[in-house]
């Protein structure tokens, strides 16, 4: 809904008189027409990721063309510039706030579940096993998106190392719940975007893209959910758990 919206709004502005777009999930075919011929182009969409600031600089983009402060050709050479943009934060800051983020839901889970508060030093330490597995799998994880690692594979992967470590780390140091620890390190592999523009989709009448996202989404959660018997397995056959 939002690249067609997008579309139609730069097309008005350029002066186009009609545009049809077909949205699917691996390509998009736009047709113009001025009255006299039309042309037809197709663009075949190789990855989907989330990508916000992306996302808002060409909404901006779009903004400034609708107003009128920009021609057809700033437009184009804004929009050339965009498409090798360069990443918002160092990846180390965003593996550091995906641990940051775990650690948070494992202390929701353990303060719903366990008597002791947080602040006492045997919380910490189920925080900091949470921090320490999540942190590494996310730097795993983005090493393996640059490779263009297929997404399965990188959601079981990722959940694999982030459970192991997680559960390793909680029980070199001795921390209380080294279940609750490890179940939490995978939480940043949980595909939430999609499963909202799925939901999105499908209510809105895509059903096409809606399914495609939404079984895409229930085979990233088949994924998450093998790598972390694959990882408990494996470290109760290291007598681990």
């Amino acid at each position: 809904m939002r690249v067609e919206e997008t579309m139609d709004l730069v097309a008005s502005s350029l002066g186009v008189r009609k545009m049809d777009v077909l949205v699917s999930p691996n390509v998009i075919i736009v047709t113009t027409d001025d009255g006299t011929e039309f042309r037809t182009k197709a663009r075949r969409v190789s990855r989907m990721h989330v990508q916000m600031a992306l996302l808002n600089s060409v909404m901006q983009w779009v903004a400034q063309l609708g107003a009128g402060q920009l021609t057809a050709a700033q437009y184009r050479q804004g929009l050339d510039a965009l498409s090798h943009p360069k990443p918002e934060y160092n990846a180390w800051l965003v593996a550091a706030m995906v641990g940051v983020a775990c650690a948070g839901f494992c202390a929701i889970v353990r303060g719903a579940l366990v008597s002791d508060p947080i602040t006492h030093p045997s919380g910490l330490l189920d925080l900091f096993s949470t921090f320490v597995g999540s942190s590494l799998a996310m730097l795993l994880r983005q090493q393996m998106l640059k490779k263009k690692l297929n997404l399965l594979m990188n959601a079981f992967v990722s959940g694999f190392v982030a459970f192991a470590i997680a559960g390793v780390v909680a029980r070199a140091i001795h921390a209380p719940n080294p279940d609750y620890c490890a179940a939490a390190s995978v939480l940043f592999l949980v595909p939430g975007v999609p499963l909202l523009n799925a939901i999105d989709e499908l209510f809105s009448g895509g059903v096409v893209i809606g399914l495609s996202r939404g079984i895409q989404t229930v085979l990233v959660f088949i994924a998450i959910a093998i790598s972390v018997l694959s990882a408990n397995l494996a470290l109760k056959l290291a007598g681990l758990s």
